[in-house]
């Protein structure tokens, strides 16, 4: 007969085999992450070099590599708002060596509009490291409309419904979405008219044949100051530091601020402590003032969000867009 104490003692027993058996993986995935990285790692970029995304790309690129001793190589892959790029990081070895740096174009608009043209699903297919920066979106008209803030705005829309329209650069992206949420608030019917970007945009509104449009502060103050354009509020809870006096959607009576943000996404599966070192050694490379101020200066305000919180990020951004989907304001294309 089998004692109680004999029973303990073969359970401790099984016990310690099991943790014997853990331990070594454990361990090895520690040991893995500590060595991380012991060879160049590619950060995998959907736009074309010298645009917003790319610069942010290769400031975080250059540091991470003064940082980690290894190169960081900024590999353009452009096409379908980023999603190409992404695609074939969602197929990369999960081992932290090929990152996307996406943003919500990629990972939330694009995706949820036109599924049947992404061979990914974010929260399926990928791992969120660190949202680094965002971008808030600055509502600007043209210069001759003959308004200075968004119930000026409003109010000519009414008196015109239909008449007045706005660039669309890229759909499903915080242009887009802020646009469709004006409009549903304010109950206004305005004419969209699509853009490959904000380039072609700004062209169009400069020359008469758009009424508003939206992108960041930069190129949006840029004209402002030359007196091209009118800035006539900014989609943020808060004001943005580039442009101090202009004022929020909120402050106007309108709770809209969909924001542009940039991150880093690791295939689904790349080990937890690697992810975490990632985003650690982020902190340490883009932490300081110094880094703080050239994100500023690009158009940017860096946030270093945790991966808990950037995937919390994604989710919301998914749940507003589904919600304009589901009201009818946005259709898939």
């Amino acid at each position: 007969m089998i004692t109680r104490l004999e029973k303990l003692l073969r359970g401790a027993g099984l016990a310690a085999a099991v943790l014997a058996a853990a331990f070594p993986t454990i361990g090895a995935a520690q040991d893995e992450a500590a060595n991380f990285p012991d060879r160049p790692v590619t950060l995998m970029v959907g736009y074309a070099a010298g645009g917003p995304s790319d610069a942010l790309a290769r400031i975080v690129g250059q540091r991470l590599s003064e940082l980690w001793g290894q190169p960081v190589v900024v590999e353009n892959r452009t096409g379908a708002s980023g999603t190409i790029a992404a695609a074939a990081v969602s197929r990369a070895e999960p081992d932290g060596y090929t990152i996307a740096f996406g943003g919500s174009t990629t990972f939330v608009g694009f995706e949820l509009l036109n599924p049947d043209q992404v061979t990914y699903r974010t929260l399926e297919d990928f791992d969120a490291i660190t949202m680094i920066a965002d971008q808030a979106m600055v509502f600007t008209a043209r210069a001759d409309l003959g308004v200075s803030d968004i119930k000026g705005f409003v109010d000519m829309a009414k008196e015109k419904p239909g008449e007045l329209n706005f660039a669309m650069s890229g759909y499903g992206s915080p242009p887009h979405l802020n646009m469709e949420l004006l409009k549903g608030m304010a109950g206004i019917d305005l004419l969209t008219v699509p853009f490959a970007g904000s380039a072609p945009s700004s062209q169009a509104m400069l020359a008469g044949t758009v009424d508003v449009m939206m992108d960041g502060p930069l190129g949006m103050g840029t004209l402002a100051k030359e007196g091209k354009a009118v800035m006539l509020g900014v989609a943020s809870k808060e004001r943005v530091p580039q442009l101090p006096d202009v004022p929020t959607f909120v402050e106007q009576g309108y709770d809209i601020a969909v924001k542009s943000w940039y991150g880093m996404l690791v295939p689904k599966g790349t080990p937890q402590a690697i992810i975490e070192k990632i985003d650690a050694d982020l902190r340490v490379a883009i932490g300081d003032d110094e880094s703080r101020d050239v994100i500023l200066n690009a158009g940017f305000e860096r946030v270093l969000l945790d991966p808990p919180t950037f995937l919390q990020a994604i989710k919301d951004g998914q749940a507003t867009l589904k919600g304009l989907m589901e009201s009818g304001a946005i259709k898939p294309e």
